[in-house]
């Protein structure tokens, strides 16, 4: 955009990939940062306390005791960014709907702009499709138990 009141305005990241990617982490994360805490405020202080005890560091106690209590959290989170970008729209539009365009705007335009019904039906299933295995893997995650849950 050349200059506007005598201001040379530079649009970076408008029409680039980066720009979609970030403004997609930018309204995503705070949804996955809530579910994750939500996540790891269930898990007792004792048992973070238990294992600094026996002298466990840092590190071994993310590994061993957080990650597995929170891997479920982690997961419902990455299910819902992942079915929230692939469904994407306004931010792709607003960002630069022509590049790169993502799947909610290609069938935005195959729908409204070149009437392609057939085609549009054919990306609403594509979807539909992609979202449903990413559904699949939080069911699954979901309902397997692990060890420590049968008691």
């Amino acid at each position: 955009i050349g200059h506007l009141f005598g201001v040379n305005i530079n649009l970076g990241m408008m029409y680039h990939a980066s720009g979609i990617i970030t403004m997609n982490l930018w309204f995503n994360i705070p949804f996955a940062a809530m579910m994750i805490a939500a996540g790891l405020g269930g898990i007792p202080n004792s048992i973070v306390e238990a294992a600094s005890d026996v002298g466990a560091g840092k590190l071994r106690i993310f590994r061993s005791m957080i990650l597995p209590l929170s891997i479920k959290d982690v997961i419902v989170a990455a299910t819902f960014v992942f079915m929230s970008n692939v469904s994407s729209f306004t931010t792709p539009y607003l960002m630069g709907g022509n590049a790169p365009k993502m799947l909610g705007i290609v069938l935005f335009d195959e729908f409204n702009r070149y009437l392609d019904y057939n085609r549009s039906a054919a990306l609403s299933v594509i979807m539909f499709l992609i979202c449903s295995v990413s559904a699949g893997v939080y069911i699954y995650t979901n309902l397997k138990e692990n060890d420590w849950e049968k008691n």
